[in-house]
């Protein structure tokens, strides 16, 4: 079953983040939403460990452990 898809709006981005950000997109030749879903379904699918990401683990559960998207 595939996961249904939804809009979100970030606020209070730096402006630091939101230049490298626009960077990379330009670099992967990616529009900048495209740009941080990339880098989002990355960590989220556990394919990456940030500083801290044990507190999620990314065997399927969240940190309630109940299921999420993969």
């Amino acid at each position: 079953m595939a996961c249904e898809k939804c809009n979100m709006l970030i606020n209070g981005v730096p402006m630091d983040v939101r230049r490298e950000l626009e960077r990379r997109a330009a670099a992967n030749y990616r529009s900048l939403t495209g740009e941080v879903l990339a880098i989002l379904s990355v960590v989220c699918r556990g394919k990456i460990a940030l500083p801290g990401a044990g507190i999620v683990p990314a065997n399927g559960e969240d940190a309630e452990g109940g299921a999420t998207c993969q």
